[in-house]
């Protein structure tokens, strides 16, 4: 008797947006009217306190997001990139990118019509 499983790539993925501190980053912008987009990355261990960087898109221009796993320190075991690119006419985008270590990071992207 044969069994087999079926593995989907987003069945076991984790909602790193569920965690405490991702959360929290989530909920301060939000506070300041912008509207949570998504994550791009996976955020493994804890920010680096000194290792944060925003950035804003102007009105209607694109802004390319990059994310790294570098599957050091216990955190997978192949290195991992995120590319994406976001833009929508009359639209501000906002990145949060968070360092985890010198070689992870992971970025949080939101919006805002002005």
């Amino acid at each position: 008797m044969a069994i087999i499983a079926l593995v989907c790539s987003h069945c076991n993925r984790r909602d790193f947006t569920e965690r405490p501190e991702v959360r929290a980053e989530i909920h301060a912008r939000e506070s300041d009217g912008w509207d949570f987009v998504e994550m791009v990355g996976e955020a493994h261990g804890k920010p680096d306190p000194n290792g944060q960087e925003v950035r804003f898109s102007g009105k209607s221009e694109a802004i390319t997001v990059f994310a790294m796993n570098s599957g050091s320190n216990g955190y997978g075991s192949r290195q991992q990139e995120w590319r994406k690119v976001f833009q929508e006419d009359g639209v501000l985008f906002l990145e949060v990118k968070v360092m985890t270590s010198p070689a992870d990071s992971y970025s949080l992207v939101f919006r805002k019509t002005p």
